[in-house]
């Protein structure tokens, strides 16, 4: 997923004399569990920028959860209240945890209401033992190498941070796969990364420059106190690029900066996304900290496609879908990737 570090510390203070100026103390937050709540519903309005996008009143949702908390509210209930608004809100980039571990760390969205193994449809250990002839690796970030049909494939597990090691390592990796009659490119799993790495890993398969996406970012309380929009254009990378048919393989563990590469390469005539169903969480994400410790995070951009659409708590549909289940993994069949080596024989 996606981090930009921006916390709110809290840092109770400390004797120092007669000499301390007054107003240190004004600037310490009391560590209360209605004061700890009134910080998260505050900066969450201030920042939060999906709002809109997922139909919540925010001003409905604190009073909903506020309340109980008024008579004799204890840290449990505080968790729970929460949590409670962090199920509503749907969004899979929205976390809490505890410095201690005391209560569960959290997260919404689909991460939140599945558990993993529900969901687990993908084993690249079976992907190498019975599909890849040749695999080779580079630094745990991207698994490359031949499929049945001279089909080449790319396996990434996250989009880095860095756009350079892109663009350092990937027209090596095409070099090797360019005599292929086509390429899947497997994002299953993948939990994200940077969108600028995103835009440079798409640009090495670009056959033209387009815009595929567009966002915008809260920087105001008011409900419409966004900067202005960015548009995202792809161009083709200056160095060897793939235009050969190419199959992007995503499942619903495809995440953030995934989903935003995803964006980027569906607007390619030459490639094809099969699979399944996308996260649906595509916004920049901060890192906060509440007065008594507890960590949290919230979506801060509004992303949508080139004709502005929001895919948020949606995600991105595949043309072709194609579900694996725990069965067939355990019967040592991928059926995801089955149908994508089909289509490009």
């Amino acid at each position: 997923m996606k981090r930009s570090l921006i916390i709110l510390l809290f840092i109770p203070l400390l004797w120092c004399g007669s000499g301390c100026n007054d107003l240190l103390l004004e600037e310490v937050e009391p560590n209360t569990v209605l004061n700890n709540f009134d910080v998260f519903g505050q900066d969450f309005k201030e920042k939060y920028g999906l709002f809109k996008v997922r139909a919540v009143n925010w001003p409905l949702l604190l009073e909903k959860y506020r309340a109980p908390l008024e008579a004799n509210p204890t840290e449990e209930d505080l968790y729970n209240a929460l949590t409670g608004i962090m199920v509503e809100l749907d969004d899979s980039h929205v976390t809490l945890s505890h410095p201690t571990g005391q209560f569960k760390s959290f997260t919404g969205g689909i991460y939140g209401k599945l558990e993993r193994a529900e969901y687990e449809d993908m084993d690249f250990e079976l992907v190498k033992e019975k599909y890849l002839s040749i695999v080779d690796g580079l630094y745990e970030t991207i698994y490359y190498g031949m499929l049945e049909g001279n089909i080449g494939y790319i396996y990434l597990p996250m989009i880095h941070d860095e756009p350079d090691f892109f663009k350092s390592y990937i027209p090596g990796v095409i070099a090797d796969l360019r005599d292929t009659q086509g390429l899947v490119i497997d994002i299953r799993n993948n939990e994200g990364g940077e969108d600028e790495s995103a835009r440079t890993l798409a640009s090495f398969f670009a056959n033209e420059r387009v815009l595929y996406m567009i966002s915008r970012y809260k920087v105001g309380p008011g409900p419409d106190d966004f900067e202005e929009p960015r548009h995202w254009f792809v161009d083709p990378a200056e160095e060897e690029r793939y235009l050969k048919p190419i199959v992007l393989l995503t499942n619903r563990y495809s995440v953030s900066a995934a989903e935003t590469f995803s964006l980027a390469m569906k607007s390619f005539p030459h490639v094809i996304q099969i699979g399944d169903t996308t996260t649906g969480a595509f916004s920049d994400v901060v890192s906060r900290q509440l007065p008594n410790g507890w960590g949290y995070s919230l979506s801060v951009g509004d992303y949508r496609n080139a004709d502005g659409i929001s895919y948020e708590g949606v995600g991105l549909a595949p043309n072709i879908l194609i579900k694996n289940t725990p069965e067939d993994l355990a019967n040592g069949t991928d059926k995801m990737l089955e149908a994508a080596i089909e289509r490009l024989k």
